[in-house]
């Protein structure tokens, strides 16, 4: 039964991993890190993501204008846009990323 949907799941999983990189960034991280932070970060609250996974979230999110990325010495830096603030805080709402709930997460 799962099987049949696997791109549906994988779709929800990006979809929360994308609104939690905003709000993390909006919150806690005031703005910046890097990838190996976020992944750090996801593993401590059970949203577990490979290399790839989180590079083509953030290469979404990147093509949205919700943030910039940087590559440093093979390390993808990443820094919050107004856009992704907007998204973050429920202002806007995109396509692909969850939509922010009321008790936001991962604003902490």
């Amino acid at each position: 039964m799962i099987a049949n949907h696997t791109d549906e799941i994988q779709q929800a999983l990006n979809a929360h991993r994308a609104l939690a990189i905003l709000q993390l960034l909006e919150g806690p991280l005031r703005g910046g890190a890097n990838e190996r932070l976020l992944t750090s970060i996801f593993e401590m609250i059970q949203l577990r993501t490979s290399r790839a996974e989180l590079r083509s979230v953030l290469d979404f999110l990147d093509r949205e204008g919700a943030i910039s990325t940087t590559e440093v010495e093979g390390l993808i830096v990443i820094e919050l846009r107004y856009h992704g603030h907007e998204i973050a805080t429920g202002l806007v709402l995109v396509e692909g990323i969850e939509k922010p709930k009321p008790e936001a997460p991962y604003l902490g």
